[in-house]
C-alpha cells in the first residue's frame, strides 16, 4: 500500500499522512518539506477566491467537516457494515454539497456571461 501511495502525491494531505505512516519519529521540518510551492499558490488562490465567492468557501469547510466526521466514525467502527454505514452516509453528504457548489459555480458563471454581454451591447 505505501508503494502506492508513494506514486500518488497529487495533494498535500495525502503527502503529509504518507510522510506520517512512513516515519515513525515525526519531524516538524519533514512535514513542512511536503509542502511544494505549487500548494501554497493555490492556498492563495483559494483565499483570493473567499473574498469573492463566500458562500462556496462555507460550504467547501462545512463537506471537510462532514468528511472529516465520518472518516473518524469509520475508522472507530466495530464492524465491517458500520464501515460501509459511515461511507454511505460520507459519500452522500459529500455529493448533496460537492452539487450545491458546483450548481453556485455555474450560476456565477452565468452571471458573469451575462454581464459581459450587456456590456457588449452597451458599446
Amino acid at each position: 500500500m505505501q508503494a502506492h501511495l508513494s506514486n500518488y502525491e497529487s495533494s498535500v494531505l495525502i503527502r503529509i499522512l504518507y510522510y506520517v505512516i512512513s516515519n515513525p519519529s515525526l519531524n516538524i521540518l519533514g512535514v513542512v518539506s511536503c509542502i511544494k510551492l505549487i500548494d501554497i499558490m493555490g492556498i492563495v488562490g483559494l483565499l483570493i477566491l473567499a473574498q469573492k465567492y463566500r458562500i462556496i468557501m462555507i460550504l467547501n469547510g462545512f463537506k471537510y467537516i462532514w468528511c472529516s466526521i465520518w472518516i473518524v466514525k469509520g475508522m472507530n467502527s466495530a464492524s465491517v457494515y458500520l464501515v460501509i454505514n459511515c461511507l454511505k452516509w460520507l459519500s452522500i453528504g459529500g455529493l448533496i454539497l460537492v452539487s450545491i457548489v458546483i450548481l453556485l459555480w455555474l450560476l456565477g458563471l452565468i452571471r458573469i456571461i451575462l454581464e459581459q454581454d450587456r456590456f457588449v451591447h452597451d458599446l
